[in-house]
């Protein structure tokens, strides 16, 4: 059963609080102005203790997970319209108009030589840019941002001139600028 006097009294109570509150008091707003000023000015945590890391874009390619470092990701576009180009190397996806813009999309899992299967139009496109270029690379779907510490990874057991390391949870690290490089600065 509700006290309804008690809810009254309450009401009142909180009535006269806020009241006092929005008051037009010269004191009061100096404490409070002094007390904001003074929780500015402590550095904050995130600034001083952060740990170092790089944050990487995770993604998949069939079964296998993925990551390429945030820093070189400008773009991740979902289901995009990827115009095939006759006579082109089959690890060429196709070309997308992006902001009336023609760029390059490459099949990664073909770059990878992860297996031959056609790409369907499903998927994403992430823009990488190095360098001043911007291509597009073609994968299977995009799965989350993560903060990877030193130490987090490990290098590859079989040396691929592409992968920087492993994570304890399989997620293969990709080095953009060497991926670059080889495929599409020839």
């Amino acid at each position: 059963m509700v006290n309804w006097a008690e809810v009254r009294a309450r009401l009142e109570r909180s009535g006269q609080a806020l009241d006092e509150a929005v008051a037009h008091d010269p004191q009061r707003l100096e404490a409070v102005f002094r007390e904001r000023a003074a929780r500015l000015a402590k550095p904050h945590a995130f600034a001083t203790g952060a740990p170092a890391g790089t944050w990487m874009f995770i993604f998949r390619l069939g079964m296998e997970r993925y990551a390429i470092a945030l820093h070189d990701l400008t773009e991740v576009i979902s289901n995009p319209k990827c115009t095939p180009v006759p006579g082109s190397s089959p690890r060429l996806a196709g070309v997308i108009n992006l902001k009336g813009e023609i760029r390059p999309v490459w099949d990664l899992a073909r770059l990878l030589q992860l297996g031959g299967k056609q790409r369907e139009q499903s998927g994403c496109v992430l823009l990488v840019r190095k360098k001043g270029r911007e291509v597009g690379l073609w994968v299977d779907a995009a799965e989350q941002i993560r903060l990877l510490r030193p130490g987090q990874w490990q290098q590859p057991g079989e040396r691929s001139p592409y992968l920087q390391g492993v994570t304890s949870d399989a997620v293969m690290i990709l080095d953009t600028e060497v991926l670059l490089e080889k495929e599409f600065c020839r």
